[in-house]
């Protein structure tokens, strides 16, 4: 009967430990790493819907690939004027990716991020990059694979 109650005290402890752990991981990933928030568009945002832009990344923060699912972002420096896009660089947010960061010319279809959207890598971004107050854009996960080596 001891070792019964024994193991039982073992279980819930370790269970108790590990939904704690849980918790403070999903608090992590929804408050994000860093001290930078995505600045969404809202519905009076006067920039273009959707972009196609090329430029290099000189800033990539890649997320977290998994059981774990977190989205990257990426600073984008344009290599030519976009029509209706004021702005040299261009902040966007992606699916999770692995490998070196690509140093050649991209080019990547963007949509206006606007925090609503359901898709993990969406929801949770690990690392922000500081987009001085420009609105994010958001790539699809096909396209996420340009910004990247294999």
């Amino acid at each position: 009967m001891k070792m019964f109650k024994l193991l039982t005290s073992l279980v819930v402890v370790f269970l108790g430990a590990n939904l704690t752990a849980q918790v403070v991981l999903d608090m992590t990933l929804s408050e994000t790493s860093s001290n930078h928030k995505i600045i969404p568009h809202d519905a009076s945002s006067p920039l273009p819907d959707t972009i196609t832009v090329k430029g290099y990344i000189i800033n990539h923060k890649k997320g977290i690939c998994g059981d774990i699912c977190a989205g990257g972002t990426i600073q984008l420096e344009l290599s030519g004027k976009v029509e209706g896009y004021p702005h040299s660089y261009m902040y966007i947010v992606t699916g999770c990716t692995t490998g070196e960061t690509n140093p050649e010319i991209i080019s990547l279809l963007v949509t206006k991020f606007t925090g609503e959207e359901k898709e993990c890598y969406y929801k949770d971004v690990v690392e922000v990059i500081n987009s001085k107050a420009i609105p994010y854009y958001k790539t699809s996960l096909l396209d996420t694979e340009k910004t990247v080596i294999k």
